[in-house]
């Protein structure tokens, strides 16, 4: 499956692959009668500036969101009382407790939320707001980084949960054995892979060091957010890895190295050179993807296309991808042509959204990827209520998008 940056649509769907999500974030609607006035009225008045039609009432619907209603009334007498309120983990127990089918990218976003604002800590009442409402840079710049660590942190984590999930519950093919560490469990994760002939896309011999597709092996340890794990992988073999890579063992070491995961300045022009001339000089389909993608990860490389080559990746491995690039820096401290932050992931997703995204589920689709880009900062500026309208289709998550990040605004 290919990422969106040059992948064409199939039959059977996007380039994504088909959408988990097959029916409304907040359950079905059967029209029964003409549409009630939403219970969060603020929201109601602008939904109607932005002409957004609320969906048809449906008692389940209806339901769903008095729990909610209830849920910001709590969130209100705990402010009083000038205690902490969990407003992401409550609404996500709203759709625990309500039955039906939730689709599971909905929990996702707000299981994602609770890492990025840190709600699991206790927020307190507008613990972030001088971040983004003062003219302070240092202050707004710190909050960005938050955002792009604890997405990545939290796609990193999803990650590996589904390695384990998958090892564990196909313990003859993945043969673990031995001592059941991280890095055997990605071995078997790929050993899985490898058996089902889905390691790869593309008519490309992957390079072996042992028994291990050592390029891959690196690979899924880092998108495991395993860097130290991969760091010390790469030097428990240097001799072997130096006969195929003569630099990679200095760069994997310096990556590992960083608390940030940024290369001297040194290093980060001789990478991307190295990994240029390769991609220009090497005969097609001569290099192991998993190398290259090593590459793009470590050094930034080649910016200009986000995408992994010659992998099947999903549609999280993709933004993992373009957070994992992302810096919070000033374009002082980077070298032309290699700026890309919050921002331009933000506008990236959308533009990605509304190229390849048509169906209503698979809009929804698009909610979660901009929670993980931070939707909360437009939210912030007044713009978020038309957008998660526009894709979801629904008043009801409309209100609930909105009061999502009033945990911290309001």
């Amino acid at each position: 499956m290919k990422g969106p940056a040059g992948a064409e649509r199939s039959q059977a769907g996007t380039s994504f692959g088909t959408s988990r999500l097959s029916k409304s974030v907040l359950g079905g609607s059967v029209s029964r009668g003409p549409n009630r006035a939403s219970l969060f009225t603020d929201v109601a008045e602008q939904t109607a500036a932005f002409e957004i039609t609320s969906a048809p009432e449906d008692p389940y619907l209806r339901s769903k969101q008095e729990k909610y209603a209830a849920k910001v009334k709590e969130l209100n007498s705990a402010r009083l009382q000038e205690v902490n309120y969990s407003l992401v983990e409550e609404f996500a127990r709203v759709e625990l407790e309500a039955g039906g089918d939730t689709p599971e990218h909905l929990m996702e976003a707000y299981r994602a939320l609770r890492t990025i604002t840190k709600e699991k800590d206790a927020i307190k009442e507008r613990q972030y707001a001088k971040s983004y409402l003062e003219d302070n840079p240092g202050k707004s710049t710190a909050l960005r980084k938050q955002i792009l660590d604890r997405a990545r942190e939290y796609l990193e984590d999803s990650f590996y949960g589904n390695v384990d999930k998958l090892v564990s519950t196909n313990p003859r093919e993945a043969n673990l054995g031995g001592v059941p560490s991280k890095i055997n469990k990605v071995r078997a994760y790929l050993r899985i892979r490898a058996g089902r002939k889905d390691l790869d896309i593309e008519n490309v011999e992957l390079q072996m060091l042992g028994d291990d597709y050592c390029w891959a092996l690196i690979f899924y340890l880092i998108r495991s957010g395993l860097v130290q794990e991969a760091a010390q992988y790469v030097a428990e073999n240097e001799r072997a890895i130096k006969s195929m890579d003569r630099h990679f063992t200095q760069y994997m070491a310096a990556f590992a190295r960083d608390p940030e995961r940024r290369l001297p300045r040194d290093m980060q022009s001789r990478i991307n050179a190295e990994y240029q001339q390769r991609l220009r000089l090497a005969p097609e389909n001569s290099i192991d993807p998993y190398r290259m993608a090593c590459y793009k990860i470590v050094g930034r490389c080649d910016l200009s296309r986000k995408v992994l080559e010659g992998i099947n990746t999903s549609l999280e491995d993709w933004i993992w991808l373009m957070v994992s690039l992302a810096r919070e820096v000033t374009r002082a401290d980077e070298a032309a042509g290699e700026y890309f932050g919050l921002e331009d992931v933000r506008s990236t997703v959308e533009e990605i959204g509304q190229r390849h995204f048509s169906s209503p589920s698979e809009q929804q689709c698009i909610c979660y990827l901009l929670f993980l880009a931070d939707l909360g900062w437009s939210v912030r500026k007044g713009c978020s209520l038309a957008v998660s309208a526009q894709l979801c289709r629904s008043s009801a998550f409309c209100d609930c998008s909105r009061l999502l990040w009033s945990v911290e605004s309001s």
